[in-house]
């Protein structure tokens, strides 16, 4: 995915139209160009071709390249308008080979290039540094979901959620009779909440129970969206996810993800 900015096209359009614009071509074609009008045509051919190379346009930037080379010599005004009538057929025809694909406004947002991504994470750099290993699969569920992939999102933000779910239960010392990756998600929430609840129950008051309360408190509450987001995710079979189903699982899981960051929990590598 390159991005671009549609308005640097048609500003290269009409530069390259804005040639057409001198009527002395008209009335004495064979008249040479001025110096000083040379020299403006070169310097602003220059910025035409260094806006075509930034938008990968490089038959367009070629041909500029060796227009300003040509046009270190005299050239009448019939001579350029000539030229520019071939650059601007060769803009044309190369725009053809490039598709552009127009994404809804709505999910701007979650538009971003890997570098944009490094630079400001979904979630913050608390969640990006604990959690490194998931950032790959939040890229690609932040793509899919601007792209329509719903049920993809949804894939993507589950792999996510098992590292954090699979951090807090190391935490809690959640055991298990089979290893994490066999289990039922379903199994591993349940048992997650269980053990929640069971300090609440079982440990005596203090600051300790406080402590550990307000740490896994927060992370409880979103289990219930877990557990409706794998309903939806393993039933996507029968179906595909809506667009805004994705865009919940994709928030919630968010909002967990930067709950165990605020707690301090981070995954074992």
């Amino acid at each position: 995915m390159i991005p671009r900015d549609v308005f640097r096209f048609v500003q290269i359009g009409i530069d390259i139209q804005s040639f057409y614009s001198n009527p002395v071509a008209d009335v004495m074609p064979d008249r040479e160009m001025g110096h000083e009008q040379r020299q403006n045509f070169l310097n602003k051919l220059a910025e035409i071709g260094n806006d075509a190379k930034a938008m990968g346009l490089e038959k367009t930037a070629v041909t500029i390249d060796c227009l300003i080379s040509e046009y270190g010599t005299e050239h009448t005004h019939e001579q350029l308008k000539l030229s520019v009538k071939r650059l601007a057929a060769l803009f044309r025809e190369e725009l053809k080979e490039h598709t552009f694909v127009q994404f809804d406004p709505a999910r701007r947002e979650y538009l971003k290039t890997r570098e944009e991504f490094r630079t400001e994470p979904f979630w913050g750099h608390d969640v990006a540094s604990n959690f490194s290993s998931a950032m790959d699969d939040l890229y690609d569920a932040s793509l899919c979901y601007v792209t329509d992939r719903a049920t993809a999102c949804v894939f993507h933000c589950m792999r996510v959620l098992e590292i954090g779910l699979r951090t807090l239960a190391r935490d809690l010392n959640v055991p298990f009779s089979i290893p994490f990756e066999y289990q039922d998600w379903s199994t591993i929430i349940d048992a997650i909440d269980a053990a929640i609840k069971a300090i609440e129950k079982q440990q005596p008051r203090g600051q300790a129970k406080t402590d550990k309360l307000q740490t896994y408190g927060d992370a409880s509450l979103h289990f219930f969206h877990f557990k409706n987001a794998w309903r939806n995710y393993i039933s996507h079979q029968r179906g595909p996810c809506t667009p805004e189903e994705a865009a919940l699982v994709f928030r919630n899981v968010g909002d967990f993800m930067k709950c165990l960051a605020r707690c301090g929990l981070k995954e074992v590598s």
